[in-house]
Order: structure tokens, then C-alpha cells, then sequence
């Protein structure tokens, strides 16, 4: 048996990633490519996708199947790009990047200076996105003295529960407080997380927030402003007995 033969088939979120970046290793051979990613061939043979792998199997449905797939790739991909290359250009230097999976964006696209990226997969645990999350906390106004730049105290449930998470909140001057695993009940904590969880509730009843149809993200946050608006203001009238 030859190693070809002993090479295992990519399946699943394996072969999702790697087709991905075959798409962009053609893509960036193109001479009007939309993007160009110089890592993505070689991420692509790793996988088992190269330029000399044969052809995949399938009729001329399945071909034109994975052309239009291969279009949507191409375009979602330029479209995240141009994303967040306005939002870098607004101010924003904290970047995370979601299911990054064999795009290299963090390295192929020119950040400006003093960016802090953050790459994440799709089933990353949540205690690895606590310290990201933390520190991309923007600063907040308070009514005398400087702005907060972090929270007193910070709740999590059981799966935060970590002593190096604790021991890393406490040199910030926050004081953890996160349920312990077969100690603690997480009843407890309902009272602060449902207020957030709720809040999320609210704003996913919305049509416009629920799934996504603007292009330009000020168009974005300016129905999220609206939206807020109009939960407060039913919550205003409610507490008023109207």
C-alpha cells in the first residue's frame, strides 16, 4: 500500500477547512484576485488538496456545486476583509477572529500598529475566550474620577472555574467570582447572568439584529442603537404602569 493510498480522506470541519483553503490558494493565483493569501496552498497540500491531488469524484451537478461554493467562499471571504479593514481604520485595534480555521487573515492582511488579534475556533472553550474578552472591556464613564477601565468583580459559572483564570483576574484588581466544580451551585449566579441573558433575548426578537442583512457595520449598530432604544423604552413604560 502507498502512502497516497494510506492518506486519510479529509471528513467533517476537517475537510470544510481545507477546501477553503484550496479556494484560496486559486484565488490568489488569479490575476484579478480579490484576495491573496500566500499561506493557503500550503495549508491546502498539508490537507491533502494540493495542485497534483487528483480531481474529486462527482458528476457535473456536483462540480457545479462546488463552484458556486467556491464563489460564496470568495466573496464572503473579501467581504470580511473589507469588514474589518474599516473597522481598523475607525479606531478599532482589537481584533477576534471566529472559526479562523486555515485562513490566514492574521497574517496576510496589514494591521496597523499596535493591533492585538485574537484567533479562535469554533468549539473553543469559554474559559479560553475569558482573557480577550476582559481586556477588550472599552473603557467606561463614570460620574466622578477617571473611567473604569475593568470591573470590581467579574461572575462566571463552572466552566470558568480555573485557578490560573483566578490567580490572572486578581493581578487586575478583579475579584473572580466563579462557581467551583461539584462545590457550588450555579442557582446563584442566575440573578447577575440573567440580566445579560435576557437582555440577548430582547435583542435577538428583533428582525434586523436576529439575522444579519446590512453590508456597511455602522448600518449594523445603528439598528442595535435603535432597537436598545425601543427595549427601554417598554421597559420605562411598564415600570410606569402603562
Amino acid at each position: 500500500m502507498t502512502d497516497e493510498q494510506e492518506r486519510v480522506q479529509p471528513s467533517g470541519v476537517w475537510a470544510t477547512a481545507v477546501g477553503v483553503a484550496r479556494v484560496g490558494a486559486l484565488e490568489t493565483e488569479r490575476e484579478n484576485a480579490l484576495f491573496r493569501d500566500p499561506l493557503a496552498q500550503a495549508f491546502a497540500t498539508a490537507g491533502g488538496l494540493g495542485p497534483s491531488s487528483p480531481p474529486l469524484p462527482g458528476d457535473e451537478a456536483a462540480r457545479r456545486r462546488r463552484l458556486g461554493v467556491a464563489f460564496s467562499i470568495v466573496i464572503r471571504t473579501k467581504f470580511l476583509d473589507d469588514l474589518l479593514q474599516q473597522a481598523s481604520a475607525s479606531g478599532v485595534r482589537q481584533v477576534v477572529l471566529l472559526g479562523a480555521g486555515m485562513d490566514s487573515r492574521a497574517f496576510r492582511m496589514d494591521w496597523p500598529e499596535g493591533t492585538r488579534l485574537f484567533e479562535v475556533g469554533a468549539n473553543l472553550h469559554d474559559s479560553q475566550a475569558l482573557e480577550p474578552l476582559v481586556m477588550g472591556i472599552p473603557p467606561i464613564r463614570s460620574r466622578r474620577g477617571p473611567r473604569r477601565r475593568r470591573p470590581a468583580k467579574l461572575h462566571g459559572d463552572k466552566g470558568y472555574d480555573y485557578d490560573h483564570l483566578r490567580k490572572w483576574l486578581r493581578a487586575r484588581g478583579i475579584v473572580p467570582r466563579l462557581a467551583r466544580r461539584g462545590v457550588e451551585s450555579s442557582a446563584r449566579l442566575g440573578r447577575h447572568r440573567w440580566a445579560v441573558e435576557r437582555t440577548m433575548s430582547w435583542l435577538s426578537g428583533c428582525r434586523r439584529l436576529h439575522r444579519r442583512y446590512e453590508r456597511k457595520p455602522e448600518h449594523f449598530i445603528g439598528f442595535t442603537a435603535i432597537a436598545v432604544m425601543l427595549i427601554c423604552l417598554r421597559r420605562l413604560g411598564v415600570s410606569a404602569g402603562r
